[in-house]
């Protein structure tokens, strides 16, 4: 028998072995498509308010990097890691591209 019988042949169509294959109508399809899009775009902008909202609210509105001025002005060997540092780039060769 044929399950398919007597329903819209626009949920249906059959593959090159002649087994029924569902299918929505491409305009059902394509709003199912569109509505998905829309509740994900919804969620991504509800998500980024409250990002927003908790930043804002931890007065995290200074640079990250200026945050980190003074960090190291009690740390003893601060100096000498710095100066290490600028004598290990000092020391590298850099070819030319081009």
């Amino acid at each position: 028998s044929n399950l398919l019988h007597g329903l819209d042949s626009r949920f249906s169509r059959r593959d090159n072995w002649g087994m029924a294959i569902w299918a929505m109508p491409p305009e059902v399809s394509a709003m199912s498509d569109i509505q998905q899009l829309e509740s994900r775009v919804a969620a991504l902008e509800r998500e980024l308010a409250d990002f927003k909202k908790h930043h804002a609210a931890n007065g995290q509105r200074e640079h990250w990097l200026l945050r980190m001025r003074g960090m190291f002005k009690d740390f003893e060997d601060f100096d000498e890691i710095v100066r290490l540092g600028r004598e290990y780039r000092q020391s590298q060769t850099f070819e030319a591209h081009g």
